[in-house]
């Protein structure tokens, strides 16, 4: 039973959920232990797929960012951890816990194998592993940046949550076969730059020096070697004309090379004097962005007073009608959204919905109230229990609540147990004030009480 714990983190691939779920053959899959495997789904995504999950990354990238998330963005990621063979799927939770408490990572799904190994003789060796499905953004739908020294505190912490022994660190050993491949063939090229350079400094010498230039065959002849002899020797032997052409071809490149720097000075100085009004076209636009912020930021100011000015001169288009307990009602943040929690009458617990990270920062700033969001998304559930509260009472009690629920967002509700009073008015909140709110008409908000049973006319 293997007792060293590893945590390997890769890009998600498009094959992965068919691999983590057995939707493919395998063979080196036991198929008579993979009822062995077990699943578990964060609630936060459960029910959407991994297209869905990553839409809505994007969506909220762009929200903070104002542009598109790259395509090359690896947003989502898989983790391949080692576990024991008694590891239970509750201490996968405890990791997937302390991965978002100290790198705020989030993770979207856990898989166990019980049922992937080989053969050794007669014997069937399992390899114990689960795979973690990432999400590796922040609350804006960045890619979270960590660095050496927070991957080896991960391995750590994968040690401690699943109670096993760390693994030592190991570059090298951890690449796959092709990164391996590909760091090997960039030492060998470093290595033949560097050799190049060297050369290069030995045929600026054989200009000058003809034991240079003998010393340098001799080099050049040992180097090319390495690819199968060098005739250079015996070409510039047989052909001094050759030679005498490249001397040729050596001054013009010198003169070229004295018209690009005459040519660089000039472009330089004419850079300077760009980049010095560049600098000054700078300062403008930082005393232009500062008179805009400025100016926003006493816009803002005045959009609270304003609302300010309305709560106090219109009390009523505030509140709520009192089926709604706001004592109780709530706004949380997971998942990168943040959510409304209302506790409305005759609903069992909380009836909750999200809303956009716009709403959350006026709400924070001040220009709209937690009453105004409650009226905008929980429209229909207020109407519905206005009316089922209402539908059961008479005489005075009826008399009382109605005049109550006038002095509410929503006073134009009693009309709808007075059908010839409505004539078609919009309802919800008062018209004109609340321009977020879906009006419905009278028809819509009947036809809605008939099929949830009231005994109501549609005439």
């Amino acid at each position: 039973m293997s007792r060293i714990s590893s945590i390997h983190i890769c890009p998600l691939k498009s094959s992965a959920m068919f691999h983590n779920d057995r939707r493919k053959e395998m063979p080196h899959v036991r198929g008579d232990f993979t009822h062995l495997n077990e699943k578990w789904e964060n609630p936060l995504y459960e029910g959407k797929s991994i297209g869905e999950i990553r839409k809505d990354i994007e969506q909220r990238y762009f929200e903070n960012v104002h542009q598109r998330m790259q395509a090359k963005a690896v947003p989502l990621r898989e983790g391949v951890v080692n576990i024991r063979e008694d590891t239970t799927l509750d201490e996968l939770r405890h990791l997937a816990d302390r991965l978002q408490q100290e790198f705020g990572i989030h993770t979207v799904a856990i898989h166990t194998h019980r049922d992937e190994g080989h053969e050794e003789g007669d014997e069937w060796i399992t390899n114990h592993h689960a795979h973690l499905i990432l999400d590796w953004t922040n609350d804006q739908g960045k890619s979270l940046n960590l660095k050496s020294p927070d991957m080896a505190r991960m391995q750590t912490v994968v040690a401690e949550a699943l109670n096993m022994e760390r693994g030592k660190s190991s570059d090298v050993k951890h690449l796959d076969a092709i990164q391996y491949k590909n760091m090997m063939q960039e030492q060998q090229n470093r290595r033949l730059l560097e050799t190049a350079e060297q050369l290069r400094e030995e045929i600026s010498k054989l200009r000058i020096s003809r034991k240079g230039k003998e010393a340098l065959l001799q080099r050049l002849d040992k180097f090319s070697g390495l690819f199968g002899k060098s005739d250079v020797r015996v070409q510039l032997d047989a052909s001094q004309d050759e030679i005498v052409q490249l001397k040729e071809q050596l001054d013009e490149l010198r003169q070229k090379v004295e018209n690009i720097q005459q040519n660089l000075e000039r472009r330089t100085k004419e850079r300077d004097k760009t980049k010095e009004e560049a600098e000054r076209l700078k300062k403008e636009r930082d005393a232009y962005a500062q008179k805009a912020e400025e100016s926003k930021r006493r816009a803002r100011d005045a959009l609270k007073e304003v609302g300010s000015l309305r709560r106090l001169l219109y009390p009523w288009r505030y509140e709520l009608p009192d089926v709604v307990d706001l004592s109780r009602s709530k706004m949380s943040r997971h998942g990168g959204r943040c959510w409304l929690h209302v506790t409305i009458e005759g609903h069992n617990g909380y009836v909750t919905k999200p809303i956009s990270s716009r709403e959350e920062a006026m709400y924070e700033r001040g220009e709209i109230t937690k009453e105004q969001l409650i009226a905008k998304h929980f429209t229909d559930e207020i109407d519905h229990a206005c009316c089922r509260k209402w539908l059961n009472m008479k005489g005075a009690a009826l008399e009382n609540e109605l005049n109550k629920a006038v002095k509410t967002l929503f006073f134009q509700l009693p009309q709808i147990l007075f059908p010839h009073r409505l004539f078609n008015a919009p309802g919800g909140s008062r018209e004109g004030e609340n321009l977020n709110l879906r009006h419905k008409s009278r028809d819509e908000i009947l036809r809605e009480m008939v099929d949830q049973g009231y005994n109501l006319k549609l005439s």
